[in-house]
């Protein structure tokens, strides 16, 4: 990982550099967290193992903003010390940061992003969202970003667009180096510039390419042209025509990767608070279709989504609002599949609380051995004011997995409960208390673990 910290620190060095030259304003929040948990089951096995966890975790947010940057960065070490197991003590980063910078006004922009975290290695083996276990189930991935683009309009009715985006995915485990990715994805649009009339129209030139060691180039390209109708007030009719050319390998050579696509759609929009869109396509594996829900009442917030896409990790990972994970499906991999995903959310605030509940669903085909992968899940999120300084947060969740060709399938179950509280302006704390519990038709692989943290963050 030695070149990729590399990597992350010229990103830092010349978004620090930028700052010095444009920025007017900068805000720097440096903080500390300490925490203790015990565990009664370190090893998430079905032979528990009790264990005392220490972790401190120093933070620093810094953004800045001017004329021409905008730039945020959270970074986070975390150092994890087990009270019987020192062999198992780690130190991982965590970090996201995002620059924007103009470079010619009202013409040519530069988009910097540098973005660590931890993700799931397997499905099938331990999964621990708050990482307080022995597990060798994670991987610390490193996503670069540099992206030029150019925004302007051409006279005062078309809005031209040109990007292109070079990403790097880097895994930190050893085992993973076939899996780290490179992606080169080249973006063109011609758009009518306001929406406000009638017709509105845009044609759309995308070409994305994912190369790896493990699995041959993956390309998608696609063209298409969008015309929307306004006949009323708050009705749109959507039509698309194009075309796809795509490269990746496929288990069934028959099956055809190119091909026109046709769509037609209908958006209604009574009021700012509700939208409703359905789009239909005619594309070269078949019929597919996107749903779009959101609508607020008072205190209420609905939102429904269906949608289903050709992808590959490399390039969602790259993708900035795109993310693959969904109650840690599937494992990383760098095969093209499709992927279908519902959900569902409804938010409800009231005057001292906030509760969420949310549905979703999951769906990968590979490609290139046959594989299937599916989940679907339920999660329920309640916080509670209690006082102006104390918060009571509790989270339900449960969540079913099934790999369709091995006939194996597991579902998990976690209550998570959360009191804290703030002493100053500087100082809060919490006690927290979690149950896991897993189970599996394959044998060995059922476990449930309990979890009680103490927390404490200083705030510089």
């Amino acid at each position: 990982m030695s070149h990729e910290i590399c990597k992350i620190s010229a990103l830092v060095i010349l978004f620090l550099g930028v700052n010095d030259l444009w920025a007017f304003s900068w805000e720097l929040l440096p903080s500390v967290e300490v925490e203790v948990s015990h565990t009664d089951n370190v090893y998430l096995s079905s032979d528990k193992e009790g264990e005392t966890i220490y972790r401190v975790t120093p933070a620093i947010q810094y953004s800045a903003g001017g004329e021409r940057l905008v730039f945020n960065l959270d970074y986070q070490l975390v150092a994890t010390k087990f009270a019987a197991h020192s062999s198992e003590d780690e130190v991982v980063n965590r970090l996201s940061s995002l620059a924007n910078i103009t470079v010619l006004n009202k013409l040519l922009f530069l988009d910097l992003s540098a973005n660590i975290r931890q993700r799931a290695i397997s499905q099938s083996e331990p999964i621990d969202s708050q990482q307080l276990s022995i597990t060798d189930n994670y991987s610390e991935v490193l996503t670069t970003r540099v992206s030029p683009y150019v925004d302007t309009l051409l006279g005062q009715d078309v809005r031209l667009m040109l990007r292109y985006s070079h990403d790097n995915v880097t895994y930190g485990e050893n085992s993973l180096d076939a899996n780290d990715s490179e992606v080169m994805a080249v973006a063109a649009s011609l758009a009518s510039a306001s929406s406000a009339g009638r017709i509105s129209w845009s044609i759309n030139y995308s070409d994305r390419t994912a190369k790896s060691d493990d699995v041959e180039d993956i390309r998608f390209e696609q063209i298409e042209g969008l015309l929307t109708l306004s006949p009323t007030e708050g009705w749109q009719i959507i039509t698309s025509v194009g075309y796809e050319n795509n490269d990746y390998v496929n288990a069934d050579e028959t099956e055809e990767r190119e091909g026109e696509s046709y769509g037609l759609g209908l958006q209604w929009q009574p009021a700012a608070t509700t939208r409703i869109k359905v789009m239909g396509h005619d594309r070269y594996y078949g019929n597919s279709t996107t749903v779009e829900f959101v609508h607020s009442s008072g205190r209420t917030n609905y939102a429904l989504n269906y949608s289903e896409e050709y992808t590959v990790d490399a390039l969602s990972e790259a993708e900035q609002g795109t993310s693959l994970d969904s109650q840690n499906i599937g494992g990383i991999s760098n095969q093209a599949f499709l992927q279908r995903r519902a959900s569902l959310s409804i938010e409800r605030r009231f005057i001292r609380s906030n509760v969420m509940l949310e549905l979703q669903g999951d769906e990968r085909e590979y490609q290139q051995d046959g594989t299937e992968e599916r989940t679907v899940g339920v999660s329920m999120h309640w916080d509670r004011r209690l006082t102006q300084r104390t918060d009571l947060q509790i989270e339900m969740s449960w969540n079913q997995n099934e790999f369709v060709a091995s006939d194996r399938e597991g579902s998990s179950s976690t209550l998570y409960a959360s009191l804290s509280h703030r002493f100053g302006r500087r100082i809060e704390g919490s006690l927290a208390y979690e149950h896991l519990n897993h189970n599996s038709t394959e044998s060995g692989a059922e476990y449930a673990r309990n979890l009680f943290t103490v927390n404490m963050r200083l705030s510089f």
